[in-house]
């Protein structure tokens, strides 16, 4: 029976007809909107919940919901207050809800579950971007109207909960129902995050697969214990035909902590939907074949002891909550929503951290504390690169390549000060305690870059490093150690060959140490740097002499060791470790074809793949395989009969370049002589025949490419560009400025040539007509990197901050003009390098990327 004076007091607008079922905070009547003539679902709070929040301030923050505008979103209709009682009103959906499917058939096929997840996933994102959260996704909020699911109840929690202030205990109700709980709503956490909701959603796929949520208990405080102490166990075990990359997101979809969990439901929408997903991070095949697997369970049993710890206290209102986990585990750090994860560094107390963070506006430097996930723009960083923090932990140091400055700014908001100029390359840098910074840079355009010491406040810059003589490469990443006395740093040959050097500032004398690169010194007095492989070692080091001794010891592997790469891992006096690797140790990268809307399909996986290239006709890709690095042999794949085969055997080969015809592969390769120049070569593309030399010089050539005719290549000589016959004649400059031209792609009708240059302070693609050079046009906006034509030549593929770019052109005359600019998608998992990382397919309707496993930030805090 309905309560006569919940009835007279809707009289005037609804007609309540029966009860529809009653929840944990409120009953729902059938009732007749009689303004509108339709039938409507209303619910009413319970009575003891109403007397604790009031009307006004629930009526106020249920109108933050009421905007929701989503196919898959149940509309908010009305909502308010009468003679005591709090209401909102929803449409009336025929049909049941999810709930009552489950119950009904246990399990439902996996593509149904999936398309389910993903399609409440878009509903999450859709909030979420308009500052709502969920707080309470359960099947029986996921309402099935003709087999498409409607999310019921947005944002009611999130409601309910401000208008509460906090009092909610009064009421003797917990938010959200405890099977679907994230584990900080599990033990009162004050602020609830998006990433709430991507656990709440893993549970309810998992149940759509298993027949059951991730925890089971006898009451409400078993099923909270497990949520924070226990690990659901995989998917796979209670229905072993659940596709792995499916079983991968769920599992990373319900870690304990939120910051190892996806990023955002987008994130977690487009994992269920790509067969190349993986993890890699916790799965139980990992574990089983993993040593350290021990050691990873017992740090997720301290991460849930201090959880136990917590909700202890939440019981008695003392709740303050951490992110952040125990010490002695480690845990995945994960960028706000809309935003990459690029250079990131610890203070040197080990407290907090600072990242460069990739946004569609471009780049700028967030801080938060390592116990909390509050990023706080750091004021005066917009465009900043290769941050690096002063000994005390109050400064940040950073490059802004599109103004050619180093600049400092007080981490807590300040204003920026200028350190002195730089050029648009810049390789890292280090703050002594001597109050003096060290930092790699180029000097003049044709030099590799060097290592410069100036005061922290500004003045004369002393050039330490330089010499271009002999094989030299280029010094990076340098670390200042001893009070400013010394300075270790990469140093690379001209083949990219990585050494880790040290030097005494005062008599600038350098001193080889050995084999890797990024050496820093750890809080015991160890060195730490990065080995051949991308191992992470520590050895004991003599400081005195810059001698290592005894054994290294890895620490970690997955890094990445290619030439110039910056921060890869970052040291603290308090031992807390954060370095940057791939999700799983070991695992192959692969071929993708991707369609213009970017959907990825696997087509091949090969351990150390890059620099993909379709052959005229597009039924074969040549692509580099390398041991370490980004060098080594070109392959050949047979799109259609899935065929392959190896084409070179010099193993320092990159930047392959199919001829016109598609009977020649050029490429540029350093031979196997140490120290030896990157010259360029063709060779048949059936393997017949020895390689033939196109191309030598004093300096190394790189990025060559065929003019239609198939009578002339074109290629990179140092920074400047060139052309040259094939067999006799000399070489002849195409472009030679006092900047850097890279990356050069003639068109297929040989009429237009398209570059990489810094010439504005940043990196942009001109093009130009072919061979006179004319005048230049810029045709990417905002930066661009790796130009790529079209087969009609009309159109130009770039890679723009994380995200392929295709512009239209027009020509008059002798110049190019854009005729119009779109960003088609970016590309989860896709590993941009310094040479060219995708091609496209010819016929224009899909591409060809490298993808894998990705980098993920990873901080690790030792056990006390």
């Amino acid at each position: 029976m309905i309560d006569p004076r919940l009835v007279a007091a809707l009289a005037d607008h609804y007609r309540l007809e029966r009860p529809l079922g009653a929840g944990g905070m409120a009953t729902v009547f059938l009732a007749h909107d009689l303004k509108h003539d339709r039938p409507v679902a209303v619910k009413v709070l319970r009575p003891e919940l109403a007397a604790v929040l009031g009307a006004e301030r629930f009526v106020v923050e249920i109108r933050t919901t009421a905007s929701l505008s989503h196919p898959h979103i149940l509309p908010l209709f009305d909502s308010g207050t009468a003679d005591g009682f709090l209401y909102y009103v929803m449409p009336y959906v025929e049909g049941e809800t999810l709930r009552g499917m489950l119950d009904r058939e246990t399990q439902l096929p996996v593509d149904e579950a999936v398309r389910i997840a993903v399609e409440v996933a878009d509903a999450l994102q859709y909030a979420h971007a308009h500052g709502v959260i969920h707080r309470d996704i359960k099947p029986e909020n996921i309402l099935m109207q003709g087999g498409r699911p409607m999310v019921a109840d947005f944002g009611i929690a999130l409601a309910v909960s401000a208008a509460a202030g906090g009092r909610m205990t009064e009421t003797g109700l917990s938010l959200g129902t405890p099977h679907y709980m994230s584990p900080e709503q599990a033990t009162a956490a004050k602020d609830i995050t998006a990433r709430s909701d991507v656990y709440s959603l893993g549970s309810v796929l998992y149940e759509m697969l298993s027949g059951n949520p991730p925890h089971v208990g006898a009451t409400a405080q078993q099923i909270i214990m497990k949520i924070v102490t226990e690990d659901a166990a995989p998917v796979t075990q209670h229905r072993k035909h659940v596709p792995l990359h499916i079983a991968e997101a769920v599992e990373h979809a319900l870690e304990k902590l939120p910051a190892d969990r996806f990023s955002s439901a987008r994130a977690f929408g487009e994992a269920l939907q790509n067969p190349a997903y993986r993890t890699g991070l916790h799965t139980a095949a990992s574990a089983a074949a993993d040593p350290a697997s021990g050691r990873a369970t017992t740090n997720k049993r301290l991460v849930g002891l201090a959880m136990v710890a917590a909700l202890a206290l939440a019981a008695w209102g003392w709740l303050r909550p951490r992110v952040a986990p125990t010490p002695g585990v480690e845990f995945a750090l994960t960028a706000p929503d809309s935003s990459r994860l690029a250079e990131v560094v610890l203070t040197p107390d080990g407290r907090r951290l600072v990242a460069e963070l990739r946004l569609a506006s471009g780049s700028a430097l967030y801080a938060r504390p390592l116990d909390r996930e509050i990023w706080q723009l750091i004021p005066g960083t917009e465009g900043a690169h290769g941050p690096f923090i002063s000994p005390d932990g109050k400064h940040v140091a950073f490059a802004v390549p599109s103004e050619g400055e180093l600049r400092r700014v007080p981490i807590e908001g300040g204003a920026p000060t200028t350190v002195m100029p730089i050029t648009a390359d810049f390789f890292g840098g280090s703050w002594g305690e001597d109050g003096y910074m060290v930092v790699s840079t180029f000097t003049a355009t044709n030099n590799p870059p060097v290592l410069l010491r100036v005061a922290a406040g500004g003045g004369e810059v002393r050039r330490l490093t330089g010499d271009t003589t002999g094989s030299w490469g280029g010094d990076s990443d340098p670390s200042v150690i001893d009070g400013g006395r010394a300075v270790l740093f990469t140093s690379y040959d001209q083949a990219g060959v990585a050494s880790l050097v040290a030097m005494d500032v005062a008599t600038r004398t350098r001193r080889p140490i050995g084999v890797g690169m990024s050496p820093k010194l750890g809080p015991r007095g160890t060195l730490l740097f990065v080995a051949p492989g991308g191992r992470l070692v520590e050895q004991e080091f003599d400081r005195r002499r810059f001698v290592l001794k005894g054994d290294p010891v890895t620490l970690a592997d997955g890094l990445p060791f290619t030439y110039q790469v910056l921060s890869i891992f970052s040291t603290s006096s308090s031992g807390v470790l954060l370095i940057q690797r791939t999700q799983r140790s070991g695992s192959s990268a692969s071929l993708q074809l991707v369609s213009r809307d970017g959907v990825p399909r696997p087509l091949l996986a090969s351990p150390n793949i890059a620099h993909p290239r379709f052959s005229p006709d597009g039924r074969r890709i040549a692509y580099i395989v390398s041991e370490t690095g980004d060098r080594g042999d070109v392959w050949i794949h047979d799109v259609q009969s899935g065929s392959t085969q190896r084409l070179t055997f010099e193993g320092q080969v990159a930047d392959p370049a199919w001829s016109r015809d598609g009977r020649w592969v050029a490429y540029s390769s350093v031979g196997k002589a140490p120290g030896s120049r990157a010259r360029l070569f063709r060779r048949a593309a059936d393997g017949s025949g020895d390689p033939e030399l196109l191309a030598d010089d004093t300096l190394d050539l790189w990025q060559v490419g065929f003019v239609p005719g198939g009578r002339e290549i074109y290629y990179r000589s140092g920074n400047d560009l060139q052309r040259a016959p094939i067999g006799a004649g000399r070489a002849v400059p195409l472009l030679k400025t006092p900047f850097m031209e890279e990356h050069p792609a003639v068109s297929p009708d040989g009429k237009w040539i398209a570059y990489k240059s810094n010439e504005t302070g940043s990196l942009e693609i001109f093009v130009r007509h072919y061979p006179e050079m004319g005048p230049r046009t810029i045709v990417s906006l905002g930066g661009g990197e790796t130009p790529a034509w079209s087969d009609d030549g009309r159109t130009l593929y770039y890679w723009r901050r994380g995200k392929l770019a295709e512009v239209t052109l027009r020509f008059d005359g002798d110049r190019a003009v854009v005729a119009s600019r779109a960003e088609l998608f970016s590309l989860a998992g896709f590993q941009a390098q310094a040479n060219r990382n995708f091609d496209l397919r010819p016929g224009g309707r899909e591409f060809v990327f490298v993808g894998g496993p990705t980098l993920r930030t990873i901080v690790r805090i030792p056990p006390r």
